[in-house]
C-alpha cells in the first residue's frame, strides 16, 4: 500500500466516524440544552463541564464501534488523534464563549485563553490503538475510558490556563482543594487553600476514584476545576482588576476574609476526618509517621481488590531487588506502598500512581505468581514488547517512574536530563523516517521495546529497567539514559 493510498483511506474512516459523531451530538437533548443556555448568556462552567463530558462519552464510543474496522496501517492512530483534536478545539470554543459571558456579568474585560493542546497524552492514548501485540478486543478497551478521559481532561486544562492567566493579569485567584472525607493520605496532605503561583506542585493532579475537589476563585465566582460546579461565593467580594487601587485597610480587610474561609470545620470535625482518612488508608494515627519505606525490610506488600497473598520466598526476592535498585539509582524516600493486585489477563503486570506514590504489581500474589508473570514477561520480551523478559520487569519499570518522580521533585538538573533524554529518543525515532511500518516496529524491538516508546515516561523506565537488569548487558540506549539520569550537579 503506498503512502498516499494509506493517508486517504486513513482519512476516510475519519471522516465516517466524524460523521457518526455529529449525528449523535445533534440527536443529544442534553446537548441541545446546553447549547440554548449558552446563546441565551445564561450558561456556566457546570454546563461546559457537562457538554464536554457528553461529547467526550460520545467520542470514545463511536471509536470503540470503529476501530477494529479500521485496516490501514497508523490509520486507528490517526483517526483517533483528529477526533480529539476536533474536541480540543470544540471545546475550547465554547468555554471562551462561556467564559466570556460570566466575565461580563462581573465586570471582568479579560480575553479568554486556550490551554495547550495536550500532544503527548494524546499521542499516547492514540499510539497504544495501534498495537499489535494485543488481542482485538483489547484495542477496543483502549478506544474506550482512555480516550475519553484525555477527552474530558481538555476542560480541566482550561481551567487551570485561566486561573493562571487571570492571577498575572492582577485578578486575586486562589486555589482550594479540598476532601470529601474519603480520601488517602497523600489528598490528606495536599489539601487546602493557597494564593495561586504558592500552590503545590501537585495540587491539580488527582489518581482513580479520586473525590476531591481542586477549585480556583476570582471575584464573585468559584468555578470547580473537576466535577464543574459553579456558585456564588458565601462573602461576595468586588473584582478589582487594579489592585493598587485598595487602601492597607481594606487589603488587610480583605486578606482576613480570604483567610478566614480556610477553616470550614471545627477541630473536633477535623479529627474525626482525619480519622476517616486513615481507616480508609488502613492506618492508624500511630502507623502514620511511617508511612513512606524507609528500606527493603518495610515492603510488606499488602493485598487489594481480594488478592492472594505473595509467597513469602518470592516476597523476599522482592526486597532484594529493591534493595539492588536504590543501590544502583539511589534512595526512594517517598515510596509508600507495593501493592499486590489480581491479574486480569491483559498483559498489565503493574501500575505507578503518583499522586499516592505508590506500586501495585498484579499476578504476584499466590504459590504461583512468581511463574504466572514470569510466563507473561517472557512473551512480552518475545514480542519486543518489553525490553527484558525478567519476572522483575514490572517491578523496576514502576520502580523507574517512581525514580522520575522523585527527579522530578528533588534533582536541579532534572529538566536539563528530561530535555537530553527526549534528543536521545527524538534522535531515534528520526531513523524511523524511511522505513516500512514493520521494519519500524522491528527498529523499537532492537533499540529498547515497543512500550518504550510510548512516550517519554515510558522510554525513561524501560531503560531503567534494563540496565537495572543487567548493567553490563544492558544496550546503548538504555545506558545512555541511565547515564543521563545518574549525573550528578558540579
Amino acid at each position: 500500500m503506498s503512502e498516499a493510498e494509506r493517508a486517504a483511506r486513513s482519512d476516510a474512516a475519519y471522516k465516517d466516524m466524524r460523521k457518526q459523531l455529529d449525528d449523535a451530538l445533534k440527536n443529544d437533548s442534553r446537548l441541545a440544552k446546553i447549547a440554548e443556555k449558552i446563546r441565551a448568556g445564561s450558561a456556566d462552567f457546570r454546563d461546559t463541564a457537562e457538554y464536554s463530558e457528553i461529547v467526550a462519552g460520545h467520542l470514545s464510543h463511536v471509536l470503540q464501534e470503529n476501530v477494529g474496522e479500521i485496516r490501514s496501517p497508523l490509520g486507528k492512530q490517526y483517526a483517533c488523534e483528529a477526533l480529539l483534536k476536533d474536541h480540543y478545539a470544540a471545546i475550547n470554543d465554547v468555554l471562551g464563549e462561556v467564559q466570556a459571558s460570566v466575565d461580563e456579568k462581573n465586570g471582568i474585560h479579560i480575553a479568554p485563553q486556550k490551554a495547550a493542546f495536550p500532544a503527548e497524552r494524546v499521542q499516547k492514548v492514540a499510539h497504544a490503538l495501534e498495537d499489535p501485540t494485543v488481542p482485538p478486543e483489547t484495542i477496543v478497551r483502549r478506544a474506550g475510558a482512555p480516550v475519553e478521559n484525555v477527552a474530558k481532561s481538555m476542560h480541566d486544562d482550561y481551567m487551570e490556563e485561566n486561573a493562571k492567566f487571570r492571577s498575572d493579569a492582577g485578578l486575586k485567584c486562589w486555589i482550594v482543594r479540598t476532601t470529601d472525607g474519603k480520601c488517602c493520605s497523600w489528598c490528606t496532605s495536599i489539601a487546602g487553600r493557597y494564593e495561586y503561583g504558592k500552590e503545590p506542585q501537585d495540587v491539580y493532579r488527582r489518581h482513580d476514584n479520586c473525590g476531591c475537589t481542586v477549585t480556583y476563585e476570582n471575584g464573585r465566582q468559584r468555578h470547580d476545576v473537576w466535577s464543574k460546579r459553579t456558585w456564588e461565593s458565601d462573602q461576595p467580594t468586588p473584582v478589582r482588576v487594579e489592585p493598587t487601587r485598595l487602601t492597607g485597610a481594606q487589603g488587610r480587610e480583605i486578606e482576613q476574609r480570604n483567610l478566614s474561609q480556610i477553616t470550614r470545620f471545627s477541630h473536633a470535625q477535623g479529627e474525626a476526618v482525619q480519622a476517616q482518612n486513615l481507616r480508609y488508608r488502613g492506618l492508624t494515627s500511630g502507623e502514620r509517621q511511617i508511612a513512606a519505606i524507609k528500606s527493603s525490610d518495610e515492603l510488606t506488600f499488602p493485598r487489594i481488590n481480594n488478592a492472594p497473598q505473595i509467597d513469602k520466598r518470592f516476597a523476599e526476592e522482592l526486597r532484594r531487588e529493591y534493595e539492588s535498585f536504590t543501590n544502583i539509582f539511589g534512595d526512594l524516600p517517598s515510596l509508600r506502598n507495593v501493592n499486590v493486585g489480581v491479574y486480569n489477563n491483559d498483559g498489565v503486570l503493574g501500575h505507578y500512581n503518583p499522586n499516592s506514590r505508590e506500586i501495585t504489581l498484579f499476578g504476584v500474589g499466590g504459590k504461583t505468581g512468581k511463574n504466572g508473570i514470569s510466563m507473561v514477561a517472557s512473551q512480552n520480551k518475545k514480542k519486543g514488547e518489553w525490553s527484558t523478559g525478567s519476572p522483575f520487569h514490572s517491578f523496576r519499570h514502576e520502580l523507574g517512574h517512581e525514580l522520575q518522580e522523585e527527579l522530578r521533585l528533588n534533582d536541579p538538573l532534572w529538566n536539563e536530563k528530561i530535555a537530553e533524554i527526549e534528543e536521545v529518543k527524538k534522535s531515534l525515532l528520526n531513523s524511523l523516517t524511511n522505513l516500512d511500518d514493520s521494519d519500524k516496529i522491528e527498529f523499537k524491538k532492537n533499540k529498547l521495546s515497543l512500550y518504550g516508546f510510548l512516550d517519554t515516561s515510558e522510554f525513561i523506565s524501560e531503560c531503567v529497567a534494563e540496565y537495572a537488569n543487567s548493567p553490563k548487558k544492558a544496550r546503548s540506549t538504555s545506558k545512555k539514559v541511565v547515564e543521563i539520569l545518574l549525573r550528578k550537579a558540579d
